[in-house]
Parts: structure tokens; C-alpha cells; sequence
């Protein structure tokens, strides 16, 4: 077990997320630069000088319900958040149980994170007991687009050194999140040289997170030495194992091992044979300040480890997004299970590289075993649902699909064992994630050509749907179209979207349909459109539906028939639902500009 010492009347706790980071991605892991030295020294040093797990895993390959796991050490089916963008951690009231910094801030911890990227955005309640919680802005962050927003861990780490410097607490607890490892993956300049191709770029960015972590640490007046530091990832990073390029798809260890360092002010460096999870760092991070423990899934790694371990996972990406099956995993000391889509994959993990193909294991006693396990553990009490969230149709951006609010958060088990899974069409996958980057390029022409190949899988499949609506409606942009072509394809994409809404009960289908309206207003000055396009957003805000963007296209419509008052109101209350929006402070603040001034009334 590691040893919880130090100073216990001033303690400083930091945790550091390395954002798709896989386990062998470190030095300490065998990792090397083409020069032959290790990409990741500072995070080396640390575990030479703490613990280092060789073995640690994630329970989804997903950033939010990831870090939500970590913060309250509850698996997702527990704490109930299941995905990334249509999900956000209910306020404290609407939970039974609490995360690390509401509980270290009740007891007199000052408590703070800083955050790189668009996934932990404070929309998605993880700011919960943060006295200070620091996020990209989103005026400036990179990425938007068809990209998450985020910014370079350099600027996140200056930002936390900043309230480290000026921090009066004798206990403090610090959360740092790098998005570097995500793709797309950046060189950086002054950055050591990397390999040729995506894994040595992605290598480059693991880098790139050590040296801030190297600069977070040299800030300290002792370099950190009396502080406990704990390095980990979120999730792994396929790059191209087993098929999957990127991650969420699969629940191979490429995705699911993740590095995990513990360094306590003071301990006895050694390497800890038992596995960890990410439920363990809650528990852990608590036991470190001296706080009594909760009831969680996870179990504090200060104290003696269990004499058995089991492990579980899961992916509702494939379904959220494509109607695919869902995947649940259960691992022990030795043994892992795969199901979901008809199929159960039982594998021997332990002693297997990250990177090493799965060697399917025929045994029935273990599979046997291991389906008990899961069983047991989805049918334990304590499950909570949590709470969902709109997501506008501009929302879809850094994600290839997703799920509309109030659909099936999870497949029932008869229908999932007939669904197919991801692994069985990547063609479909590739093909959209290729469109997808043509659209980024500007090739929108090339886009619908890729996904209307699929038109048979279309009818089944969301994602497909949308952005094949999406594909036609960026070609009525393309060069060289009548301004009739502009519109058959403005009309072709607004009856994929309706497609999309009916088949799938997708609000975002009619909050596209309402841009297709602007945009046919914009490309052939259809005014009759634009009476629509304000009718039918009225419609959607008096049945609840009024997101920013509906909000701001009725502005929009309202402000080219002369309403600046009613387009003006309606840029206000967008502001309201979305306050961080800087394209409605600049509408606004355009709008403004052209009205007149007001004329005193007679008296």
C-alpha cells in the first residue's frame, strides 16, 4: 500500500488528466522518441519516486463520464452519466451521492481545476464544490467547427500556477485536464522530434502534457516535493489497433488502459502488482486529505488492497451515435469478457501488451464466472439517471453523431443482442469519418458522395442520416452553382432532416431545418422561407424547444423583416440559455449598431 504521510496541517493534493493518453504511452511503459529517450521524463520521475501501476483501466473510453468516475468513484451505470455531450452531472440536490471537491470544500480544503477542453466544459456540471473551475474561452479556444474548443496545456498550467501562487489555504486540492493526446494530433514547436506519421505525432503530444506537468511542478517553491501528485488518463487511444483509429468504439485495452502514478510527499518508490482503476482515485485522493470515505465502487489504494479484483466497462457510443450495439466489459485478475451485438469475447488480459492482438480463450466455467459478476454488479442498488442535456443541431460538431434528449439512454438486452457492432462496420465508420474530413476541407461534393453510398444503412442509422443532411446542405455552397442547384440541394438536405426528426424524434432535425430556411433565404432571397423560418421557431419555443439557436435564427429572421425590437429580444434570451456564445454577443452587439436611436415621446 502507498503511505499516507506528511504535513497534515498543510496538504496539497493534485490531480492531473491526461486527455486520451494510453498506458504504454509513457517512458517508465517502454515508450521511446526516435532519439531513444523517454517521451515523458517528469511523469517517469514521479513514479520512480512514488508508485507507478502498470496496470490501471478506465471504465468507458469517453472523457466525461470518465473524470465523472474518477471525481466520485462510481462507475457510469452508477452515477449516471453515460456519454459525452447529451449528459451532465445533476446538481447536488437531484444526486444522492457527492464528488471529491464538493466533499474536500465541506471540509475546508479550497479546491480548483482548470480544464483544456470542450467535454468538461462547467455546462456539464463537473465544477460541482470547485471554488474556482477555469475553462477554455470559448471566443478564443481552437477547434469549433467540426473540432472540440480547447487550448494548449502550456496555458492551462500558467493559469493554474496563477492560484497556486496566490492561494492563502493551508489545504488545497488542484485538478489539472491536458487535451493534447486527442486528436487531431499537433506538432509543437520547441517539442522533442517525433516519428513519422499519427503515432508520432500523437507521442509529441503526450510530450508536450510532460512538460507542463514539468512546469506545474517547478512553480512550487519545493518542486512539489511535499505534495501529492497523481498523474493519470481518461482513456487510451486506438491508433489504428484492433481497427479503431480513434476511441468510444471498441473495449479493447488500447482504450480502456490507462497510466496511472501516485506520488505521496513522502512513500516508498515500488511498482504495485495489483491492478487500479480510475473508481479507485476518489477514494484515494480523499483517504490522501484525511476525509472519511463514502460508499463507493472504487476502493482507496492508500490502504491494504482487496484480495481480489474485478473490473468493469462499457460503451454506449456506438448505440448514442449509429444505432450500433451497446458493449459492457467485465474483467478479473486474469480474464476479460466483451458482450453486446449477440457476442461474448472472453480474452486473457494480464500479461498482454496494449498493442497485441486479442487471443480469444474458450472456457465456459470462466465465461461463466465472469457473466455472473457482471450480473451481479448491474443489479446491485444505488443506480442513478443523470441528468440530460440539449444539444443544439450546431452542436454535432466534434462529435460524428449523437443521441437525441429523451431517447433510450441504452438498448434493451433482447434488442442489443440483435443490433450490429461497430467492429462489423467499419466501412460505414471509415467512410463517414472521411466525409467528415471533407466537409472540414471545404469538399463538401466529395462528403455527400462517400455517405450516399450508404443509403441502405441510412434508414437505421442517425449519424449517417445527419451528416449525409449535413454533406447536402454545405454543397449548396460549392463553386460554380446556378442559383437553382444552390437550392435543390438546400431542398434535398431539409428532407433529411425531416427525415431525421421523424424517424429518429431528433428536435435537431427541425433546428436544421431552420438554418436550410436561412440559408435559402440568403441564397435566393426567398422571403416567403424567411416568414417560415420565424413561424416555425415561434412553434418550437412555445413547446419548450427554444434552444440558442432557435432563438438566434428567429432573431435573425426578425431582423431582415425590420423587427429589431423582437430580433433584439430574442438575441437576449439566446444569451441567456447560452451566455459563453460569442457569436450571439457579436450578433448582438451588430444589431445594436443598426438600430435607431430612440425618440423621446412628447409630453
Amino acid at each position: 500500500m502507498l503511505a499516507a504521510c506528511g504535513n497534515e496541517s498543510k496538504t496539497l493534493i493534485i490531480l492531473v488528466s491526461l486527455d486520451t493518453t494510453r498506458a504504454d504511452a509513457l517512458g517508465i511503459a517502454g515508450a521511446r522518441l526516435p532519439d531513444g529517450n523517454s517521451p515523458t521524463p517528469v511523469i517517469d520521475a514521479l513514479a520512480r519516486d512514488g508508485t507507478y501501476y502498470e496496470e490501471a483501466f478506465s471504465p468507458v473510453p469517453l472523457t466525461l463520464p470518465a473524470h465523472v468516475t474518477m471525481l466520485s468513484g462510481l462507475y457510469p451505470d452508477r452515477h449516471g452519466v453515460r456519454d459525452n455531450d447529451t449528459f451532465k452531472l445533476p446538481a447536488a440536490v437531484k444526486r444522492t451521492f457527492r464528488i471529491v471537491p464538493e466533499i474536500l470544500r465541506g471540509q475546508g480544503y479550497d479546491t480548483a481545476a482548470f480544464v483544456s477542453a470542450e467535454p468538461l466544459e462547467r455546462r456539464h456540471g463537473l465544477d460541482a464544490g470547485f471554488r474556482v473551475y477555469d475553462q477554455p474561452d470559448r471566443a478564443s479556444a481552437r477547434g469549433g467547427g467540426q473540432g472540440f474548443r480547447e487550448r494548449d496545456a502550456l496555458i492551462t498550467t500558467a493559469r493554474a500556477i496563477e492560484w497556486l501562487k496566490g492561494g492563502t489555504e493551508p489545504r488545497r486540492f488542484l485538478f489539472l485536464h491536458f487535451f493534447e493526446p486527442h486528436r487531431p494530433y499537433e506538432l509543437h514547436e520547441g517539442g522533442p522530434k517525433v516519428a513519422p506519421g499519427e503515432r508520432g505525432a500523437y507521442m509529441g503530444e503526450v510530450a508536450h502534457c510532460d512538460r507542463a506537468i514539468g512546469e506545474l511542478l517547478a512553480s512550487l517553491p519545493d518542486k512539489g516535493a511535499s505534495a501529492w501528485v497523481i498523474v493519470t488518463g481518461d482513456h487510451g487511444e486506438g491508433l489504428g489497433d484492433r481497427g479503431e483509429a480513434t476511441h468510444g468504439f471498441l473495449l479493447h485495452d488500447s482504450t480502456l488502459r490507462v497510466p496511472l502514478v501516485i506520488r505521496p510527499p513522502v512513500g516508498t518508490p515500488r511498482t504495485v502488482p495489483r491492478p487500479a482503476r480510475l473508481a479507485d482515485l476518489a477514494p484515494t485522493i480523499l483517504d490522501a486529505a484525511k476525509v472519511g470515505l463514502p460508499a463507493m465502487d472504487g476502493k482507496s489504494l492508500i490502504r491494504e488492497v482487496e484480495s481480489t479484483f474485478v473490473d468493469r466497462a462499457e460503451t454506449l457510443y456506438g448505440w448514442h451515435q449509429f444505432r450500433y450495439a451497446r458493449l459492457r466489459a467485465i474483467r478479473d485478475s486474469e480474464y476479460k469478457l466483451v458482450e453486446g451485438g449477440g457476442r461474448e469475447d472472453l480474452t486473457k488480459w494480464r500479461g498482454t501488451s496494449t498493442a497485441q492482438p486479442d487471443a480469444l480463450i474458450d472456457s465456459p466455467l470462466v465465461r461463466d464466472r465472469l457473466r455472473g459478476e457482471l450480473l451481479r454488479a448491474l443489479l446491485a442498488p444505488g443506480s442513478e439517471r443523470g441528468e440530460e442535456m440539449a444539444s443544439g443541431a450546431e452542436s454535432f460538431g466534434p462529435y460524428i453523431g449523437s443521441r437525441a434528449v429523451g431517447s433510450a439512454v441504452e438498448p434493451t438486452e433482447d434488442q442489443n443482442r440483435s443490433l450490429p457492432r461497430v467492429a462489423d462496420r467499419w466501412n460505414t465508420v471509415e467512410d463517414l469519418e472521411e466525409a467528415r474530413g471533407a466537409l472540414r476541407s471545404g469538399n463538401a461534393p466529395k462528403a455527400l458522395r462517400l455517405l450516399k453510398a450508404h443509403a441502405d444503412e441510412r434508414a437505421t442509422n442517425p449519424a449517417l442520416l445527419f451528416w449525409t443532411a449535413r454533406a447536402a446542405r454545405e454543397s449548396a455552397a460549392a463553386e460554380g452553382l446556378t442559383v437553382q442547384e444552390r437550392r435543390d440541394c438546400l431542398m434535398e438536405a431539409d428532407g433529411f432532416f425531416a427525415e431525421l426528426g421523424e424517424r429518429f424524434h431528433d428536435p435537431r432535425g427541425e433546428e436544421s431545418r431552420l438554418l436550410v430556411a436561412r440559408d435559402v433565404f440568403r441564397v435566393a432571397g426567398d422571403r416567403a422561407g424567411l416568414k417560415d423560418l420565424s413561424k416555425r421557431a415561434t412553434g418550437l419555443i412555445a413547446v419548450g424547444r427554444g434552444t440558442a439557436l432557435v432563438f438566434a435564427l428567429r432573431a435573425y429572421a426578425r431582423s431582415e423583416n425590420g423587427d429589431m425590437v423582437g430580433a433584439e429580444s430574442d438575441l437576449i434570451a439566446a444569451l441567456a440559455i447560452d451566455p459563453e456564445d460569442p457569436r450571439i454577443v457579436e450578433d448582438l452587439r451588430v444589431l445594436r449598431g443598426k438600430k435607431p436611436p430612440q425618440t423621446p415621446s412628447a409630453k
